[in-house]
């Protein structure tokens, strides 16, 4: 067996393990071998890592932009002051902003809000004028 670690200056993002159906199959030229391959699979799983993150990251953007002009068209707010409700609610519910604004984009109700209403139990939710 010859195991490489998958590493990226100091933090090791996975593993390659080679096996051999025979005692001591690896030879020097294949452990030097498995290591320039082991920079090269790092290296591609990392940048995979980096595009799912940005990914992630517009959506994120859009489903928070998409929650700021229902905010600003339903209660007429700039979109600082709606961008100031989501946190606000987000802050005072303990979750995240982007699942704070997926779900008022999804059912069109800010979280923390009766049904029926669209608006915040508490006046704390609306910034000032």
């Amino acid at each position: 067996m010859n195991c490489v670690r998958l590493f990226l200056t100091d933090r090791t993002v996975s593993a390659l393990n080679l096996y051999s159906r025979t005692p001591h199959g690896f030879s020097d030229d294949d452990r030097e071998h498995s290591i320039a391959l082991a920079a090269h699979i790092a290296v591609a799983i990392r940048s995979s890592q980096l595009v799912d993150q940005l990914r992630s990251a517009v959506d994120a953007r859009t489903v928070i932009g998409q929650a700021t002009g229902i905010l600003m068209e339903r209660s007429d707010l700039d979109a600082f002051n709606a961008f100031t409700v989501l946190t606000t609610v987000a802050s005072q519910l303990e979750r995240r902003v982007a699942d704070v604004a997926e779900e008022l984009v999804i059912t069109r109700r800010l979280p923390g809000t009766p049904p029926g209403t669209g608006r915040p139990e508490r006046e704390s939710y609306r910034p000032p004028s």
